[in-house]
């Protein structure tokens, strides 16, 4: 047997997450195509990823110049590049959104630190992040816990003082 087509896909906002969490993903892919379930291999804790915004008029051509130290971190949608720039086709679906930016790291402060380090990477380009959703999404598992849900060994941070330390 050969693996000739990779057609799974990954969620979206998830997936960049995925590529950076495990340490492993074309093993657990490839034994996943023979029938086979693997263990996944964690690189990181933790990772966060958040929708990314073009500050340009929806329905026209959008542009951005992305730093090849940060490339690795963005996913985008519905994206051309030519010379040096990426270009987004205009479209209703999406809106405004472009694709999404994530981060990673031990600690849910480590990953939004890392989140900020290549959003910041970003500067001068006609971007915004929706940081709001992680400050939502924390409330979310504090909820969660309540009721049982176990999310990690240490108790994870506030949402308030999680996003003020990001937005510093």
């Amino acid at each position: 047997n050969y693996l000739t087509d990779l057609t799974p896909r990954l969620g979206f906002p998830s997936g960049n997450c995925q590529i950076h969490l495990y340490d492993n993903l074309p093993e657990v892919i490839l034994a996943g195509a023979e029938g086979t379930l693997i263990p996944i291999k964690p690189r990181f804790n933790f990772a966060v990823e958040v929708l990314m915004d073009h500050t340009c008029p929806d329905g026209d051509w959008r542009a951005l110049r992305i730093p090849e130290k940060v490339l690795p971190w963005i996913n985008m949608t519905s994206v051309a590049k030519h010379n040096d720039a990426y270009h987004f086709v205009p479209n209703d679906v999406h809106d405004s959104c472009v694709g999404s930016i994530s981060g990673e790291g031990d600690t849910i402060e480590e990953c939004m630190a890392n989140l900020m380090k290549h959003v910041e990477a970003l500067d001068g380009q006609p971007i915004t992040v929706r940081l709001d959703t992680v400050k939502d999404l924390l409330k979310e598992v504090k909820v969660a816990e309540t009721k049982g849900i176990e999310f990690a060994d240490a108790s994870l941070p506030d949402p308030v003082e999680i996003m003020e330390n990001a937005e510093a």
